[in-house]
C-alpha cells in the first residue's frame, strides 16, 4: 500500500506552462504515425526536434482566441493538456476584427 498521494488539478493553461506542455506532448506523440514517423522520421538522432516543434504550433495556437488550452497538474507538475478549438459559426463571436491589431496571425486573411 502506498502512502504516496496525488493532488490532480484541471485548470486554464498558464503562458508559463507552455513548455511544460511542449514536453508532456513530445513525450506521447514520440512515436505516433503522424508527428513522430512522418513529420520527423530522424527523431531518434534528434529528439528535440520534435519538442520545438510542438512548442512553436503551441505558442502560435495560445494566443488564437478559439483556442483554449487546459492541463492537468499532479502537485503543481504538468502531466496532461489539451488543446480544445471552437469551430464553426459557434466560434465567429470569439473573434476579433481582422483589423484589430491584438488578432493573432493564424487569423488574419492570407
Amino acid at each position: 500500500m502506498s502512502t504516496s498521494t496525488t493532488n490532480f488539478e484541471l485548470r486554464p493553461a498558464r503562458f508559463s506552462d507552455l513548455s511544460s506542455i511542449a514536453t508532456v506532448w513530445a513525450a506521447a506523440f514520440f512515436d505516433d504515425e503522424i508527428i513522430g514517423v512522418i513529420m520527423h522520421p530522424y527523431r531518434k538522432e534528434y529528439p528535440d526536434d520534435v519538442y520545438w516543434f510542438l512548442l512553436r504550433g503551441i505558442q502560435e495556437r495560445f494566443w488564437h482566441w478559439r483556442h483554449r488550452f487546459v492541463v492537468v497538474t499532479d502537485n503543481e507538475k504538468v502531466v496532461g493538456a489539451a488543446d480544445w478549438r471552437r469551430l464553426g459559426r459557434g466560434g465567429e463571436g470569439m473573434e476579433l476584427a481582422r483589423t484589430d491589431p491584438r488578432t493573432p496571425p493564424l487569423q488574419q486573411p492570407l
